[in-house]
């Protein structure tokens, strides 16, 4: 085992064609050039990527923990903020029984249910009424996370997957040098940057994209020597399964050598909206469409690429990345694109995969969309199950009759609003009073409104453009209403984003 942490890498010249690392990220490759950062002993310099080294310049990354160069930065340092999700998990191994109940639903990761918690000492400043608000203001580098004593080193592996998805695999090794799986990062584009994640039962969580980052995660298990991986004995074999999961990879279909290539077909339609869609093509003339896409509102051309549910139901980035699949299924590539992502597949109520691709069982469209439509339902309340109210404004759909009135409320208050009418106003001009404005803001206020109610009649937009205007009384409500409204949507949004990193990381 080395002594000491290991030096930063040195800058040996910018060509970003030379084999390094950066000494603040940690990737092995930089998109342009490798920069020079902090100094090091003997007048050589840190090598950073040019990200970070263009961060440095401007003082936002200073000297990382290896080295021992001088520091420079523009604005003082700032004191670390503690990591939230490692002083909450010290916190609850050190509350009593009484804070934390036993129950199954109430146990973390990783802890066995109805297990006592550590009794506190009679010292211990924190009493019953402590929860797990109250986050002590402890540095990051001394909040020790449970288990942390069983660990006292760590290994780093580097790997390809099958589909050209470069991986590194951190391993915690306990002291009879027994291996556990701790964090795996992925690079599924190919560009050095990975994002990391911790396995399962380890805490706290892990998520980020810095290396330097997942060190000090392994520092607070006790791992803070970097080992070799062929003197760790690995005590998880089947880990690897885990790993493997992470990328899903679409097979190639099975066309029977019917279609020999691909065409490419784009259209704008009288609405405005620009398509495309992409056929494979046989040496009879027969198509046989298989990606179509078209824009947004906008109709500014930024199209959503999507494959046929026949071929999976896959997303694609642009016109490139189809074409390239579309190379693929027709045998002209050996290798699938990498960023081709799969839709993903819903579950029936036996807990059995629906498969979306073209060797999956034939169901009926219908089937689908009503099982589709169910397991959606079923996954928003359980995420707003605890708000109740959020939840009913998020999924409510609004009758004709609301619509209605809401539309033509809309359009009084996105016309010309003052006291009279203007001079030389022409005869079709959208023009309302103050007091008639006052008034339908009155009613709209006193009105049960949903999500879907304001997408649909662009209401808050007009109430939006009412806040700023120079009557103080109407201004005065439009901005209330308009509060309303944004707290409403910032919860849903909160809660939304919540069960979508609790689903997918």
């Amino acid at each position: 085992m080395e002594d000491g942490p290991p030096g930063p890498p040195i800058f040996s010249g910018t060509s970003g064609k030379k084999e390094n690392t950066c000494a603040n990220c940690g990737t092995d490759s930089t998109a342009g050039i490798w920069r020079r950062g902090w100094d090091v002993e003997e007048g050589k310099s840190a090598n950073l990527c040019n990200r970070c080294g263009l961060a440095f310049k401007q003082g936002k990354v200073t000297r990382a923990g290896q080295g021992s160069g001088p520091t420079t930065r523009k604005d003082p340092p700032r004191r670390p903020k503690p990591n939230v999700a490692v002083a909450r998990s010290a916190q609850r191994q050190s509350a009593p029984d009484s804070i934390w109940p036993s129950s199954t639903s109430d146990t973390g990761p990783g802890t066995a249910a109805g297990a006592p918690g550590p009794t506190p000492s009679k010292d211990d400043p924190r009493g019953p009424a402590s929860t797990d608000r109250c986050v002590p203001e402890l540095p990051f580098d001394v909040v020790q996370a449970p288990g942390s004593s069983e660990y006292v080193s760590y290994s780093l592996t580097k790997d390809t997957l099958a589909d050209g998805v470069r991986r590194v695999s951190f391993h915690m090794q306990d002291s009879q040098g027994l291996s556990t799986l701790a964090v795996v990062g992925l690079d599924p584009r190919g560009t050095g940057h990975f994002t990391y994640k911790s396995q399962s039962g380890l805490e706290p969580y892990l998520h980020v994209t810095n290396r330097t980052e997942v060190i000090n995660w392994l520092a607070t298990h006790g791992a803070k020597q970097q080992v070799s991986p062929a003197n760790a004995v690995p005590s998880r074999p089947s880990q690897a399964q885990i790993v493997a999961e992470v990328v899903d990879t679409p097979p190639r279909p099975d066309l029977g050598g019917k279609y020999t290539s691909f065409e490419e077909n784009h259209y704008k339609s009288k609405d405005g909206t620009h398509h495309r869609e992409y056929y494979l093509v046989n040496g009879e003339g027969d198509r046989k469409l298989v990606i179509s896409a078209h824009d947004g509102p906008r109709q500014d051309r930024r199209y959503e690429y999507r494959s046929t549910e026949e071929f999976g139901a896959l997303s694609f980035r642009n016109a490139t990345e189809c074409e390239r699949w579309l190379e693929y299924i027709l045998g002209l590539r050996d290798t699938l694109p990498q960023g081709i992502r799969s839709k993903k597949r819903e579950h029936s109520a036996a807990g059995e995969a629906v498969g979306t691709g073209p060797q999956a069982k034939r169901q009926s469209p219908q089937k689908l969309e009503d099982e589709t439509a169910l397991h959606k339902g079923k996954d928003i309340a359980a995420a707003y199950q605890a708000n109740p109210d959020i939840y009913e404004w998020v999924i409510s759909r609004p009758p004709d009759d609301v619509v209605g009135r809401f539309k033509q409320w809309a359009a009084k208050l996105s016309g010309i609003v003052t006291d009279e009418p203007p001079a030389g106003m022409e005869p079709n001009t959208n023009w309302t009073s103050t007091q008639e404005a006052i008034q339908i803001i009155q009613l709209i206020d006193s009105c049960e409104t949903s999500l879907r109610l304001l997408e649909t009649t662009r209401i808050s937009r007009a109430m939006a453009l009412l806040r700023s205007h120079k009557h103080d009384e109407l201004a005065s409500l439009a901005r209330k209403v308009s509060i309303k409204w944004k707290k409403m949507a910032d919860e849903a949004l909160v809660i939304a984003r919540r069960s979508l990193q609790q689903i997918y990381g």
